[in-house]
């Protein structure tokens, strides 16, 4: 089950630079204020070590361990986020905000499931995997 994807937000109200982009690379990312994820996540290690490396300067705006405040703080203009393209897909669809591929070498992700093959596998734990492995939120929308 793999979801190797993220995405990058932005307030489509606010006229920002990068939202007129097709897609970000890490140099568009200098100077720029950034909200992210909590201190362990993927996304976040991943973001900065990137721009370590490639030294671009950056400010760190906030960090939350919720998803929902991060989106909340891009919709409010007051920052970028790095974020799994699941995560966005219904503030993207209603225009809320506009998620923008991040392209790098080094940024395929994956999300693993992990359980026993020959166990037997509770209803809920099988939809969940058919929900996961969906490709798109309308697909497990359709799926509910």
């Amino acid at each position: 089950m793999l979801q190797p994807l993220r995405e990058r937000l932005d307030d489509r109200r606010s006229g920002h630079r990068i939202g007129s982009l097709s897609h970000v690379c890490v140099h568009d990312l200098v100077h720029e204020s950034l909200i992210l994820t909590e201190q362990g996540c993927t996304y976040r290690a991943f973001l900065l070590r990137t721009l370590s490396e490639n030294r671009i300067p950056f400010q760190i705006t906030f960090e939350f361990g919720s998803l929902d405040a991060i989106k909340q703080c891009v919709m409010h203009g007051w920052g970028i986020a790095l974020l799994p393209r699941f995560a966005v897909e219904a503030e993207s669809a209603n225009g809320s905000v506009i998620a923008i591929p991040f392209h790098h070498p080094t940024s395929d992700f994956a999300t693993q499931v992990i359980y026993l093959q020959n166990k037997w596998l509770p209803k809920a734990f099988r939809l969940l995997l058919q929900w996961v492995s969906a490709p798109s939120l309308s697909q497990r929308m359709d799926q509910r």
